[in-house]
C-alpha cells in the first residue's frame, strides 16, 4: 500500500452499486444479527431474491418464503408470487400460488413473460397447462352433455328439479341419462338445465371460481324461469340456495383433485384460453 501521510484521512474505495439502498439495508439485516422488517412488499422480495441469487445467499431465498405466503400477496397478486417462488425454486409455493391466481384474470402471455411478472417460458407453461387441466375438471362437474352430472347422488333430498311434474309448462322439461333411476332417465327444468350451463360458461372464461355457482344472477335467472310452474316455483328459490351450495362444494373438490405436479405441460387445452 502507498505511504500516507497520518494527518491525512485515508481514501476508502467507493463500490456503487445497482441496488437501491433501502434494499440493501434490508439485505443486510437478513445477514446480521438485526431485526428483520415485518413484512415486505413484492417488489422489495423480488430484489432480495435478486441479490440472494447472486450472491449464493441460499438462506436468504429460504427466508423470503414466509413474505411470499403472506395473507395479502397470495389474496391480491397471486400472479407475481407465483413468479417469484417459480424464478426463486420454490415449487410449493408456486402451487399455492397458481391455486389462488385461478380466480384471478389471466393477462396476456406477453405481459406474463414481460417485465411486470418475468415468468419464464417452462413456469408459464405449467401455469396455463394447470389452469387449463382445472378449468376442465371444473367445467366436467356442471356438463349435462352425458345426463345429470355423476356426483349427483339419490341420498340427498330430492329437489324440485330432480323431481317429476306434471305441472310443467309442455317443452319446459328435457330428459336427461340418469343410470341411478328407473328407466336411467330422468325429466328436468330446462331452467336448470340453463342455470348449469350459465355456471359451465363461466367456469371456462377468465377467472376460475367455484362460488360462481352461488352468483346471485346466475341463480335469480334460474328462479325465475321456475316462476312458471305453479309447483316448482314454490321449492325452486330455497333448493337453488341448497344446491348451489353443494355445487360449489363439487367444483372445489374437482378443482382441488387436479395435481399442480402432474400436469403435462405438453398439451394445453386450446377451448379453454
Amino acid at each position: 500500500h502507498p505511504y500516507v501521510h497520518p494527518r491525512q484521512p485515508r481514501q476508502r474505495p467507493r463500490l456503487l452499486l445497482s441496488q437501491p439502498a433501502h434494499v440493501l439495508n434490508i439485505f443486510l439485516r437478513f445477514i446480521y444479527p438485526i431485526p428483520e422488517p415485518p413484512s415486505l412488499s413484492l417488489p422489495t422480495i423480488s430484489l432480495l431474491l435478486s441479490l440472494a441469487h447472486d450472491y449464493s445467499a441460499t438462506s436468504i431465498t429460504a427466508r423470503m418464503r414466509p413474505h411470499l405466503l403472506s395473507a395479502i400477496h397470495l389474496d391480491h397478486s397471486p400472479l407475481a408470487v407465483y413468479a417469484l417462488a417459480s424464478s426463486a425454486g420454490m415449487a410449493d409455493v408456486a402451487r399455492l400460488a397458481a391455486r389462488r391466481a385461478l380466480a384471478h384474470h389471466l393477462p396476456p402471455a406477453r405481459e406474463l413473460t414481460g417485465s411486470a411478472f418475468g415468468l419464464a417460458g417452462d413456469a408459464l407453461l405449467r401455469l396455463l397447462a394447470y389452469r387449463g387441466a382445472c378449468a376442465a375438471a371444473a367445467a366436467e362437474v356442471a356438463s349435462t352433455r352425458a345426463g345429470v352430472p355423476w356426483w349427483i347422488q339419490l341420498r340427498w333430498r330430492s329437489f324440485c328439479f330432480l323431481s317429476e311434474c306434471w305441472a310443467c309448462p309442455r317443452g319446459a322439461r328435457r330428459t336427461l341419462k340418469w343410470k341411478k333411476v328407473v328407466g336411467e332417465s330422468v325429466e328436468v327444468p330446462v331452467w336448470w338445465v340453463e342455470y348449469l350451463n350459465e355456471v359451465r360458461k363461466a367456469l371456462l372464461g377468465e377467472k376460475l371460481d367455484p362460488a360462481v355457482a352461488q352468483d346471485r344472477a346466475i341463480v335469480r335467472r334460474a328462479v325465475e324461469g321456475a316462476a312458471g310452474c305453479e309447483r316448482c316455483k314454490e321449492r325452486s328459490f330455497w333448493d337453488m340456495v341448497e344446491f348451489a351450495k353443494i355445487l360449489e362444494d363439487a367444483i372445489e373438490e374437482a378443482i382441488s383433485s387436479v395435481s399442480f405436479f402432474a400436469v403435462s405441460c405438453s398439451i394445453i387445452p386450446t377451448d379453454v384460453y
